[in-house]
This record gives structure tokens, sequence and C-alpha cells, in this order.
């Protein structure tokens, strides 16, 4: 794979999939201005039909430059009645980020893309989005997360709250806040080198 790495963003209808393929763009300078789904001027949702629906009906190509690595990535339909879509981002894509709407949770098109990403036995992310909305019970969704993927799951990055609102997201190994799945992360993590273990239990990060 070397220095181009190829993804595909997969979720249940409405969970953001377009706006983070945009957001991604935006951030690696791609394009200099964010576009928005309800205004129609996203560069990921550019067909007629999918801007008079306010949704992804194809497969759409990004690509962007990160630091020294190019990428590329499939921003895919999240209705099931699109699945040949999904299904040729799937198998076109080297891993799986899959979209989590916070205050949806898993849903039926999250299970069935999970099979399909299970089946072509690629690596996964799951990206939780929505995390600024209101009155989101996140404790529930991790256990809902972690009782419907494994144990194993692990979040490497974790959001913080101020006064109820989202502030901003750190990685676990900068995490000070008070949460339950912090450790059980940490302790995934460790289990997969040794010299991460060994760094962590002499207070490295």
């Amino acid at each position: 794979m070397g220095n181009i790495y190829n993804f595909g963003l997969f979720g249940h209808n409405k969970s953001g999939k377009t706006t983070l393929g945009e957001a991604i763009l935006f951030k690696g300078k791609a394009i200099d201005r964010m576009g928005n789904i309800n205004q129609g001027n996203t560069c990921l949702d550019y067909d007629v039909e999918e801007i008079k629906r306010l949704m992804s009906i194809n497969l759409s190509i990004g690509n962007l430059k990160w630091k020294d690595k190019k990428l590329y990535f499939a921003d895919t339909p999240g209705y099931m009645d699109f699945v040949g879509e999904q299904i040729s981002g799937i198998k076109a894509v080297d891993f799986a980020i899959l979209n989590i709407s916070a205050d949806s949770g898993i849903e039926v098109g999250t299970e069935k893309l999970w099979e399909m990403i299970q089946k072509e036995k690629l690596p996964c992310l799951i990206f939780i989005n929505k995390l600024d909305l209101p009155d989101i019970n996140l404790t529930q969704l991790f256990k809902n997360i972690q009782s419907f993927f494994g144990k194993k799951t692990t979040f490497i990055n974790l959001p913080v709250f101020e006064n109820g609102k989202l502030n901003c997201v750190k990685g676990i190994f900068d995490y000070n806040e008070e949460n339950e799945f912090l450790q059980s992360s940490i302790d995934n993590i460790m289990e997969l080198d040794d010299s991460l273990m060994e760094k962590y239990l002499e207070g490295e990060k």
C-alpha cells in the first residue's frame, strides 16, 4: 500500500458519512469550504437527484494529500436500496470507516454493513458521529457498541464535555476525565504490543 491509502465511509442512512467526507476533504485542504447537504452544495453528493433528495444515491470518490500520504475514499449511500453501491465500495477499499450516529446508535443498516465488512475481512474503524447533539446517552451507546462488536472494541479517542456540551475529543493516553471505558481500551492496546506495555507501565505516553 505504501503511501497510498484507500478507505470507505459506510453507515446507516443519515449517519453523517457525506458530512464526514466533506470534513476530511476540508481538513486536508482539498476543498476551501465544507459543503452542506441541506444547501445541496457538497462536492460528494453532486447528482441532481441526490441534491433533490438530500441524500447519497451513488458511490462518490474523494481524494486528498495528508502529510506524505495520498488518501482516496469512497462515500457510499446509507439506504439498503443502494446495496450495490455499498458492495462496490467495500470491494474497492483497504479498510472501512463505519459511521454510527450518536443519537440513533446501532441500526439495521449498521448491522448489515458490518456483516459485509466482516465477509471481506476488512479492518474497520468505528466513527461515532453527531456527539454535539443534546441528550446523548454516551455510556449506554458505548455499552451497546461493545455488546454488538465485542468486548475487544477499543475506543482510541474519547469526547470531553463541558457544561453538557461537546468541547473536544482526546486520545485515550491524553484523557484525564472519568470514563469507565478508558482503562479497558488502554488494556486492549497494551495487549497488542509488548513494547507499548513496557512504556505504559513506566509512565510514558
